[in-house]
């Protein structure tokens, strides 16, 4: 009887999400908020996928910094109007 030593085939479960982050990069670039969701999307999945196999996903940190670049213009457009809120309100 031979015994199979080798670890799982594991194809089906590990995804490069490099092309999905560029995607996600190219759609945040034109549309912010729709490019944030899809970002979102993908890293639950990505994050699902890691947990699940133990091995942490190909592109899994590029998805990371698309969401960074999606969520730093809304901070700053949120910190911009509080600086101008504050700004109008505190003149005579």
């Amino acid at each position: 009887m031979m015994y199979n030593n080798h670890p799982p085939m594991q194809a089906q479960q590990e995804r490069n999400y490099t092309p999905a982050a560029w995607l996600c990069a190219l759609l945040s670039f034109f549309l912010v908020i729709p490019g944030l969701i899809a970002t979102i999307i993908y890293l639950f999945e990505a994050d699902s996928n890691r947990r699940r196999t133990g091995v942490t996903p190909q592109g899994y940190g590029c998805l990371w910094a698309v969401f960074v670049w999606c969520v730093l213009p809304l901070v700053g457009v949120v910190v911009l109007m509080w600086v101008i809120a504050l700004s109008a309100w505190a003149r005579p």
